[in-house]
């Protein structure tokens, strides 16, 4: 990119910013707040802006300030549209540097092994992201820090919900084997039909040849005669 065109990019997304915010905010809420998935999307932003998209992603540090900047901005002018994003990894961090405060430890059930529901539980996030490749990595060496103590049992809650976790992905399988067989089914139920539709045509081909044969014979011992 240009010395101009990142100039022409800072320019006007300074100038938009400004548009935005006038007159009480109006043009910014005429735009449906530019707003993706609770969140300022640079998309819409870019072609709002007539800046450049990379440069809003990448490649202008000057323009990405001016949005981070805008950003944060909109987050508090306009709760109801635009809700901050908290990570697994920011909701681990934070359950953890909660416990160390609390002098609590990891949750381990009766064999010793960390209880990785309860932990999702605690977290807010699921057992799946605490097992993916940016959580993993701390919650291992967390655990030698911190330590484990064994909680006995569950609450009625927690194995109701511990049940319907797994009767839910069970049910799930399930769904999804009676769709692979149905699919079979299916396939199967066609061949049948071809193969009952080649059958009645061999059937009335074997009762011609056998007519014509039959004719054949009588034709020929007639001619005998």
């Amino acid at each position: 990119m240009s010395q101009a065109e990142a100039a022409k990019n800072i320019s006007n997304m300074k100038d938009w910013v400004a548009s935005a915010k006038s007159n009480d905010w109006q043009a910014f809420k005429e735009g449906r707040y530019y707003h993706y998935r609770g969140v300022l999307s640079k998309s819409k932003v870019a072609v709002a802006a007539n800046v450049g998209l990379k440069a809003l992603k990448t490649d202008n540090p000057e323009v990405i300030a001016i949005y981070d900047e805008f950003a944060i901005e909109v987050q508090k002018k306009f709760k109801n549209v635009f809700k901050p994003i908290i990570s697994s990894l920011e909701r681990y961090h934070s359950y953890i540097e909660e416990m160390r405060l609390e002098g609590n430890k990891f949750p381990a059930n009766e064999s010793g092994e960390l209880d990785y529901y309860k932990i999702a539980k605690q977290c807010g996030v699921t057992v799946k992201a605490l097992t993916s490749v940016s959580i993993a990595p701390c919650l291992e060496e967390d655990v030698l820090s911190v330590g484990t103590e064994v909680h006995k049992g569950s609450s009625i809650e927690e194995r109701m919900e511990e049940r319907n976790t797994v009767t839910s992905a069970a049910l799930s399988k399930i769904r999804k084997d009676l769709s692979v067989a149905q699919e079979t089914i299916n396939g199967l139920q066609k061949q049948l039909l071809m193969l009952e539709k080649e059958n009645r045509q061999l059937k009335c081909k074997s009762v011609e040849e056998r007519e014509s044969l039959e004719q054949m014979l009588e034709t020929g011992r007639r001619f005998t005669l």
